[in-house]
């Protein structure tokens, strides 16, 4: 298996995400067992989302990628600090960046007038 190539998944999601305008940060690597895995973070600013969905070789012993994780950064709520929590699908995910594209690219966030 070629390491870097991507899941199909994670190349639709990086194209959507990329489409509507949002950040993506695309991260190739291998667990201590030589296993690959590829992380996407994708995110906008205003207001702040922040993504990260993980496909790892794994589970299908260096087969196939598989969704491993996929988590969410909550913004910084006061006394709590910024915290991760589990997202409900991938789905779930292209289906909010759709409907929330970042109108001046992604690196202002802003929305046009």
């Amino acid at each position: 298996m070629e390491t870097r190539e991507l899941p199909k998944a994670a190349q639709e999601l990086v194209k959507i995400a990329t489409e509507n305008g949002w950040n993506v940060i695309v991260r190739h690597d291998a667990d201590t067992g030589g296993n690959p895995f590829v992380t996407v973070d994708v995110a906008r600013e205003v207001p702040l989302w922040y993504f990260r969905l993980t496909w790892h070789t794994r589970p299908t012993k260096g087969k196939t990628y598989r969704l491993f994780s996929k988590i969410y950064r909550h913004v910084p709520i006061e006394g709590r600090g910024t915290y991760w929590s589990d997202l409900p699908s991938l789905k779930w995910v292209t289906t909010k960046i759709t409907a929330n594209p970042v109108q001046n690219g992604p690196e202002t966030g802003e929305v046009e007038s």
